[in-house]
């Protein structure tokens, strides 16, 4: 996994992590402080499922789930 920062003050970059796999702990907490370092992260490339997107979101902390449409 690789982090670039995007500019100052904020932003970076995230890849070389597939988030439609599960993420080990050492890539969540790596994530994790990445978020906290930069404020934004962002993941180009991903083709994530609503599931998908679901699973990693969980890896950090509950989730308030909305669904619209049917």
């Amino acid at each position: 996994m690789d982090i670039t920062r995007l500019s100052d003050p904020l932003g970076a970059s995230i890849t070389g992590v597939d988030l439609s796999q599960d993420i080990s702990g050492a890539e969540g907490a790596a994530i994790r402080q990445a978020l906290l370092d930069n404020v934004v992260i962002v993941f180009p490339g991903q083709k994530l499922a609503d599931e998908d997107q679901e699973r990693f979101c969980r890896n950090f902390g509950e989730l308030e789930l909305v669904r619209t449409g049917t």
